[in-house]
């Protein structure tokens, strides 16, 4: 019984060492495969780091941009307002002088009539340049929600591949 039994431990034994064996080659095969793995995903989180950077830096471009879009609208509408004002007492201080010089009455009257076309269609510009500055104004948010998602995802992005 005991040499059977020493026989048994014998092979338990080897066969104990044959399946450390292929544990070992299992787990360095497993090691490598997690290896590359780690690679390959760091290399495409590099790329989409990339391609992330890029898009915020388009949208930061597009955003200066807004903001430079805005501020030229707003002086448009204040020199358009100043124009229309200056046309309006323009128009206010012929009327005044057709009434004290009947001799000129129809040229001056043609001169009001332009200058309040003039007026008309400078408060018509201003009005259309309000209207492309609010649009771009109402876009402004919907810009900076975005940038800061962006600015999220990358954050988030940096977080994984140190990870990694």
């Amino acid at each position: 019984d005991n040499e059977s039994l020493q026989a048994d431990l014998v092979s338990v034994e080897e066969a104990h060492e044959q399946a450390q064996k292929e544990w070992d080659v299992d787990q360095a095969a497993l090691e490598e495969q997690i290896r590359q793995n780690g690679q390959n995903l760091e290399s495409h989180l590099g790329k989409i780091r990339k391609e992330l950077e890029e898009a915020l830096g388009a949208l930061r471009d597009s955003k200066a941009e807004m903001s430079k879009f805005q501020e030229q609208g707003k002086t448009m509408t204040r020199l358009l307002d100043e124009a229309a004002a200056k046309h309006g007492r323009e128009a206010a201080e012929l009327q005044k002088t057709i009434d004290t010089q009947t001799k000129k009455e129809v040229k001056l009257e043609r001169e009001v009539a332009a200058l309040k076309d003039k007026a008309t269609k400078a408060e018509g510009e201003r009005d259309a340049t309000k209207l492309l500055l609010t649009a771009a104004e109402e876009q402004i948010p919907a810009l900076n929600e975005h940038v800061e998602e962006l600015e999220l995802d990358m954050v988030e992005e940096r977080a994984v591949g140190s990870q990694v």
